[in-house]
């Protein structure tokens, strides 16, 4: 309800007088499909401060930087996002990001959930609404480090609606997540206790196992790369080791997976040491595994297609 004659100056658009006493001032911004003419609204205690938001939006919409007022929800642009991110990252990547999203946005997992966050308009959203959606999270007992991820993801969302001129800022930007006190340092193993640890691998009841923890700490092989282990990655003769993918758990199955980075695709030279125990090891697999067709170094006990 307003009040009073319209008042406007000099191409600042329309204000007026409300009857609760404050200001609104109205800007035309273009039209929509359906023709019908778009305006953005700000509201102030004086005319001057009404006057003053008009004259930054019509700056902003003369040099083409002023949003898009598209009817997007937070949801629908998070699910986007995650489409688009489909495309470049593994799959367990993409799971994370949709497991740590789905935490704000829980309409993500659950459509009829509640997701006061998710159902807002995209351009809607304020520092005041992330500032209370993490501060509810972490009273939920989540920890610091999952809050923080949660933030992380909601940033990458506004960045990018941000850099495609969607919202005018990044809401999220100015929203801070204290960080976890740093972890406590591991320290290197001394050699005598390498010494006494490939010792009791040597007499594990189990070849896979004491092999595949031998390999792990003789050449520094992350646990996903020796699962992925293929014999084709072992030239015997030459005494190399080729890493070629992984063997990654993906919603509680394993899948097979690029490795983690460019330059985790690497040769490594196997030490003697190991060299003697692969080959003894080679013979137990042969006498084991050797007529399943199996082409892997670890295969597993109840599915030996599978590592």
């Amino acid at each position: 309800m307003v009040v009073g004659k319209r008042k406007r100056g000099n191409g600042e658009g329309t204000i007026v007088r409300r009857r609760d006493g404050r200001w609104m001032g109205q800007l035309m911004v273009g039209y929509g499909p359906d023709g019908k003419p778009r305006r953005r609204t700000v509201y102030g205690r004086t005319r001057q401060e009404v006057a003053a938001k008009l004259a930054e939006l019509a700056a902003q919409h003369h040099k083409g930087l002023l949003p898009s007022p598209e009817a997007i929800t937070v949801r629908e642009w998070a699910s986007r996002w995650l489409e688009r991110k489909a495309r470049k990252v593994r799959p367990k990547t993409l799971l994370l990001y949709w497991e740590e999203l789905a935490y704000a946005l829980p309409s993500l997992e659950d459509p009829q959930a509640k997701d006061p966050l998710g159902s807002m308009r995209l351009q809607a959203v304020q520092p005041a609404h992330i500032r209370a959606l993490l501060d509810g999270l972490a009273e939920r007992g989540l920890s610091v480090r999952t809050v923080k991820k949660v933030r992380e993801k909601l940033h990458a969302l506004f960045e990018e609606a941000l850099s495609l001129e969607l919202v005018a800022r990044n809401p999220v930007a100015p929203v801070k997540v204290k960080a976890p006190a740093p972890e406590k340092t591991g320290r290197a193993l001394e050699p005598g206790e390498a010494d006494a640890l490939l010792e009791a691998l040597d007499a594990y009841p189990d070849p896979r196992m004491g092999l595949a923890l031998h390999l792990g700490l003789a050449l520094g092989l992350r646990r996903v790369e020796i699962l992925g282990l293929q014999w084709e990655d072992l030239d015997i003769e030459e005494g190399v080791l080729t890493i070629r993918r992984a063997w990654v758990a993906v919603e509680g199955r394993g899948e097979i997976s690029d490795p983690k980075t460019p330059n985790a695709y690497r040769t490594l030279p196997i030490p003697h040491s190991t060299l003697v125990r692969l080959r003894a090891y080679r013979a137990w697999w042969e006498g084991t595994f050797g007529g399943l067709g199996t082409p892997w170094v670890f295969p597993g006990t109840k599915d030996p297609s599978w590592p």
